[in-house]
């Protein structure tokens, strides 16, 4: 496993439309390990592979608890929305040290 380089806002490959992931392969693979290891690395809960410099729909979510486990999202789509709204505060790892408020 590898810890990656993150792009910061203001880098273009932020706002590349990432590609669909075709075949988990070896390298897909490979970058899920890298996608864990570089947002521990950096303290975060999650990461895009846009923010590594990988235009592919792939991220991955760790809050550090056991329950839920660690979570890999290759090619997302949002299926269902609830009604239900919460607040919370968050960062992102390519704005590094601004929070804010997110519903």
């Amino acid at each position: 496993m590898t810890v990656r380089h993150l792009h910061l806002l203001g880098s273009p490959v932020l706002r590349q439309r990432a590609a669909p992931v075709a075949a988990v392969d070896a390298d897909v693979r490979r970058l899920v390990d890298d996608l864990f290891e570089t947002m521990r690395a950096a303290k975060g809960v999650g990461l895009a592979a846009n923010q590594v410099g990988v235009a592919l729909r792939v991220a991955v979510v760790d809050v550090g608890e056991d329950d839920p486990p660690p979570l890999v999202l290759i090619n997302p789509r949002i299926v269902h929305a609830s009604e239900a709204t919460e607040t919370a505060e968050e960062g992102c790892l390519s704005i590094p040290d601004i929070f804010g408020e997110v519903e």
